[in-house]
């Protein structure tokens, strides 16, 4: 066999997510076998007959290079495929409790969670910035703090991102004086 090609390529693959079958190309005699070095990622294989990639890839994994070799009684021939797995991308983020929030200059806030679908999100962030005083965490999205300012109230979007994508959510949020006593 000779000038064995894999098309398409460089193929991202979504960790969950059945891929559809790469099937090679290849000119000169019929291989009899397949083989692949290094293994290819977790819930992939190399089919032993046709030299289909096939499966549904268990982890994210990083770019790397999978030397794909098909052989018969007249020799070899080799193709290069470049696979990267990433992570289902967040969806659907919300945060809880919902709806606008009124906070109280100077009095700590009701800790707001994120609820989010889809893979773990990998990092928070948030624009504009929150009022001076209250923050969301950089690796956990929740927001928390003790404004420090008074603000009007205005829309926050929140972005939540992960290798596969990112998900939104606007959250709106006011801080007011202190009530005289």
């Amino acid at each position: 066999p000779q000038g064995l090609s894999y098309n398409g390529g460089p193929f991202v693959f979504t960790r969950t997510v059945e891929i559809a079958p790469v099937a090679p190309t290849s000119q000169g005699g019929p291989v009899t076998a397949w083989s692949v070095a290094p293994p290819l990622p977790a819930g992939l294989a190399l089919d032993a007959v046709n030299g289909r990639l096939t499966g549904t890839p268990t982890a994210v994994t990083p770019s790397a290079g999978y030397t794909v070799t098909a052989t018969n009684s007249g020799g070899s021939t080799t193709a290069n495929v470049f696979i990267t797995v990433v992570d289902v991308a967040p969806s659907a983020l919300t945060y809880a409790p919902s709806g606008s929030q009124t906070w109280t200059l100077g009095s700590l806030i009701t800790t707001l969670v994120p609820v989010v679908s889809g893979g773990p999100v990998v990092s928070w962030s948030i624009a504009p910035a929150l009022p001076t005083g209250v923050s969301i965490h950089a690796t956990t999205g929740v927001i928390s703090g003790t404004p420090g300012v008074v603000a009007a109230l205005r829309g926050y979007t929140v972005t939540a991102t992960n290798s596969g994508g990112a998900t939104t959510a606007t959250l709106t949020a006011r801080v007011n004086a202190p009530v005289p006593p």
